[in-house]
């Protein structure tokens, strides 16, 4: 790998990753490789994504504990302008991690919760169940407090497969 640019090298691993995964990913994703893999520390991977979402390169979709980061068109066109700057061992060995990772990665993205406040005072809450990035469930309910919101959102990841399927059951009787 040429570190001439080392800034363009992480910009460019983030955009790789981003652009072969199915879904959108977290930072915690892609830090723990570029990290893991002795590319460089935490700050300079947080000053990356942070640049990269600046200059409108990639987005975030936000929940009230988690950002899924995809690419947006602008960071297309500058992903395949500077691809070529990537070696193509990083790009093996990213595809090679996306790949052996792939149920521990979808088991991470595809289980999304969030809560809003709402103008009565209470708490909605929003889970949804995803596959391949499409959504295939989706539950919301009105709970009283902030605390019963958080309890919901955090159960959500042990009890969406069997929610989902008993549902699923229910509506086709």
């Amino acid at each position: 790998m040429s570190m001439s640019d080392p800034k363009l090298t992480y910009k460019l691993i983030i955009l790789h990753f981003l652009l072969k995964s199915e879904s959108p990913l977290t930072f915690t994703i892609i830090s723990d490789f570029i990290i893991e893999n002795g590319y460089t520390h935490y700050f300079n991977v947080q000053n990356a994504f942070s640049e990269l979402c600046d200059d409108n390169m990639i987005q975030a979709e936000k929940t009230y504990n988690t950002s899924y980061y995809h690419v947006t068109d602008m960071g297309k066109q500058y992903y395949d302008y500077f691809i070529s700057k990537l070696s193509s061992s990083i790009r093996k060995e990213i595809e090679k991690y996306l790949l052996d990772n792939k149920k521990k990665i979808h088991h991470e993205i595809d289980y999304h919760t969030d809560y809003t406040r709402t103008r009565s005072g209470g708490y909605l809450t929003s889970c949804s169940l995803r596959e391949s990035g499409n959504m295939i469930y989706k539950n919301q309910i009105y709970v009283a407090t902030e605390e019963e919101a958080i309890r919901i959102c955090e159960n959500w990841e042990k009890k969406a497969d069997e929610l989902y399927t008993m549902s699923i059951l229910q509506l086709m009787e």
